[in-house]
């Protein structure tokens, strides 16, 4: 297992989900070794279809994101920017979190990870903005709604991975 940068478990995941050679480069790093047996729920074929999910609503995201015309997506009724922020991110986290789940990798040292990660695409995201290409402003406000979002995110995923812990404790 290599670490650092350029290898990550999801990226393992997405790759061969995806069915290409070489790893998907991974933002969020290495997320060292395997949890105790007793934490591991992990599901391959849920894995890398969770990956694969995540790797196109990642896609879809940065897409809508720096479309220089939003409001020709989202239409008139859509909810408000900070409100399309939360949610956007809350499901990109929930996606990151189940693949992890699924692979066997989800614990507190990775979850820390994966919220600084997902904070730095965040920011990324937002700084890429005001590119000429793209002809939109970037709005630091958005990036602090993107970080609830991810909070929202992982601790649904967390909640959930606690009610599963404790039913298979009751059988």
């Amino acid at each position: 297992m290599m670490h650092g940068s350029d290898e990550c478990e999801v990226g393992r995941v997405a790759t061969r989900a995806m069915g290409t050679k070489g790893n998907i480069p991974c933002i969020l790093g290495s997320f060292g070794p395997l949890p105790p047996r007793s934490l591991r729920m992990g599901h391959p074929v849920i894995a890398r279809i969770a990956a694969a999910a995540t790797a196109a609503y990642t896609a879809v995201l940065v897409f809508a994101t720096h479309y220089p015309k939003p409001q020709e997506l989202l239409g008139t009724n859509a909810p408000s920017d900070k409100t399309l922020h939360v949610i956007a991110y809350a499901v990109l986290a929930g996606l990151v979190g189940l693949t992890l789940v699924a692979a066997g990798r989800w614990t507190g040292a990775v979850i820390a990870r994966v919220a600084g990660g997902l904070a730095i695409f965040g920011a990324l995201d937002e700084i890429t903005q005001p590119l000429p290409w793209f002809r939109r402003a970037a709005d630091p406000l958005d990036w602090v709604f993107d970080l609830g979002g991810i909070a929202i995110g992982l601790a649904a995923v967390a909640v959930a991975v606690a009610i599963r812990q404790r039913e298979r404790r009751r059988q």
